[in-house]
């Protein structure tokens, strides 16, 4: 009968737990997916509508594991710190552009039509960065983005 009991009990904290992790799991993927700032980011008559990531955790999730990204949109990480700022394609499923940009906001550097199969190679700016941001592949080149572009970024929540 105590053994019986025993096993009860354990089960039941063991439910406990997985059901507090899976909580948890849904907390980070609900605040990823859900409330997320974004920005409007325009270079010139360029406009792109970029999701905000600027949490270590929502930096480090970025867009993997997402299928597509819409036309004139993208993903912009902005780092407490000026800095190479290493990206990699992780879990990604299509090509990008990403363009390092400056505490002025002006590109230092382009990577242009990284292949999900670069993984688990690492990118990064050769000049100190303060945000990343990442579109489809060909957007650079489609709006004539060079290093030495200018941005404006006007933020939303």
């Amino acid at each position: 009968m105590r053994q019986l009991l025993d096993t009860k009990i354990m089960a039941g904290v063991a439910g406990g737990v997985v059901v507090g992790v899976l909580l948890s799991g849904m907390f980070v993927c609900w605040r990823v997916f859900h409330h997320q700032r974004t920005a409007d980011i325009n270079f010139g008559e360029t406009h792109i509508a970029a999701q905000i990531v600027d949490t270590p955790d929502t930096r480090e999730h970025g867009l993997s594991g997402t299928t597509s990204l819409k036309p004139q949109t993208g993903m912009l990480f902005i780092f407490d710190q000026p800095g190479s700022l290493p990206m990699w394609m992780k879990d990604m499923k299509y090509p990008l552009d990403i363009l390092w940009l400056d505490h002025d906001r002006k590109v230092v550097h382009i990577e242009r039509n990284l292949s999900p199969q670069t993984y688990p190679e690492n990118f990064s700016s050769p000049m100190p960065a303060l945000y990343v941001l990442e579109v489809p592949s060909g957007f650079a080149d489609a709006h004539q983005l060079r290093e030495g572009s200018s941005a404006q970024f006007s933020f939303q929540q």
